[in-house]
C-alpha cells in the first residue's frame, strides 16, 4: 500500500550488508521495483537506486519489504546547514589585487576553524604583508619559494636571508618549494611520482597513472587560474615538510606572477594521496575566496 513519503527522509540501500542477492540471478529489490528505479552494476557490483518517486510524494516500499538482507533503509536527512560567505573576483590577475587578498585572508581566519594559511610568496614580500595583517590571529603562515638551484639556474635571486629572518621574526614558516626541482620547473609541473595512484571509485579500482600532474595543473589553472596551480604545490610543500596535516583545511594563496591574486580553504594531502583510496586525504578545493576572472598563464 502506498503512503505518503516524509519529505526529510530518503531511501538508501546499506552496501555493506547487502550481499546483491548472491544466490539469485537477479536481486529481489530489482524484482520487485514497479518503476525500475534499482538496479545492478557489474562493474562495481554495487546495487544503486534512483527512486524519484520517494522523494516529498510516495513510496511503495516494495524493496524495503522485500530485501532478505534488510539492506534497504529510510533515512533521515538531517536539515541542510547553510554558510554564506561572499567570494572577491578580480577583473584581471595581478600584483595589485594583493592588499584585498590579505583583506579577504584576515575575514576568513577571523571566523576560527582555519590553524595554518599556506602562502607562495618567492621575495617574501607578500608573505610579510600577510603575517603583518595576521599578527594577532593564532594562525600558522607557512611561506614556500621556489628552491635555490632554481633562482640560481634562471639566474636571478632567492628568498634573501635577510627577508627570511625578518619573516622567522614574525613566526613565519619558512620553506622551499619541496616537489620541484629545476626539470619540472621548466615545464612548470609539481614533480609528482613517475606513476601516481588513481582510485576510481565508481568501479573500486587503482590503478597507476602516469603524468596525472599535468591534468591536475591545467585544471587548476583552468578554475583559478595560476594562482590557484601554485596553492595547490605549495600547499603539497607544507604537508611533506609536516607543517600541516594530511586532511586538514588550510587557505592556499598566491598569485599569477609576483603578489597575490587568489585564496582558497583547500584539504590539504600530498601528491602520492591526491587522488587515493581514503576520501578525507584527497584533494578538495572546498571554498574559494577570492580570484581573478580573467586567468593569467605563463608560457
Amino acid at each position: 500500500m502506498a503512503e505518503k513519503a516524509d519529505p526529510q527522509s530518503r531511501l538508501m540501500i546499506n552496501q555493506d550488508r547487502c550481499d546483491r542477492c548472491a544466490s539469485r540471478a537477479v536481486p529481489v529489490c530489482n524484482e520487485v521495483c514497479p518503476h525500475g528505479a534499482i538496479y545492478p552494476d557489474a562493474n562495481s557490483n554495487y546495487i544503486w537506486m534512483d527512486c524519484d518517486l520517494f522523494y516529498g510524494r510516495e513510496t511503495c516500499r516494495k524493496c524495503v519489504d522485500a530485501c532478505p538482507q534488510q539492506a534497504i533503509e529510510i533515512q533521515k536527512v538531517p536539515s541542510p546547514k547553510i554558510k554564506e560567505r561572499s567570494i572577491t573576483y578580480f577583473e584581471t590577475a595581478g600584483i595589485q589585487n594583493t592588499e584585498r587578498v590579505i583583506d579577504v585572508i584576515s575575514n576568513r581566519v577571523a571566523e576560527g576553524d582555519i590553524k595554518a594559511v599556506v602562502v607562495a610568496s618567492c621575495s617574501g614580500s607578500s608573505a610579510l604583508l600577510l603575517a603583518k595583517a595576521l599578527e594577532d590571529c593564532s594562525v600558522k603562515i607557512v611561506n614556500v619559494s621556489l628552491p635555490k638551484k632554481v633562482w640560481e639556474a634562471i639566474g636571478s635571486r632567492p628568498l634573501s636571508e635577510e627577508m627570511a629572518q625578518r619573516l622567522t621574526e614574525l613566526g613565519v614558516i619558512c620553506r622551499e618549494q619541496h616537489y620541484l626541482d629545476t626539470q619540472t620547473w621548466a615545464s612548470g609541473y609539481v614533480n609528482f611520482p613517475k606513476k601516481s595512484l588513481f582510485h576510481d571509485w565508481q568501479i573500486g579500482k587503482e590503478y597507476k597513472v602516469e603524468h596525472i600532474e599535468k591534468i591536475l595543473n591545467e585544471t587548476l589553472i583552468h578554475i583559478g587560474g595560476m594562482g590557484l596551480k601554485t596553492a595547490v604545490e605549495c600547499m603539497f610543500s607544507a604537508v611533506v615538510y609536516g607543517d600541516v596535516a594530511v586532511g586538514e583545511n588550510v587557505i592556499g594563496t598566491a598569485g599569477s606572477g609576483w603578489g597575490l591574486d587568489m585564496a582558497a580553504v583547500i584539504r590539504a594531502t600530498t601528491p602520492e594521496k591526491c587522488f587515493g583510496k581514503k576520501p578525507s586525504e584527497r584533494l578538495e578545493i572546498r571554498e574559494i575566496l577570492a580570484m581573478p576572472i580573467k586567468k593569467h598563464r605563463w608560457g
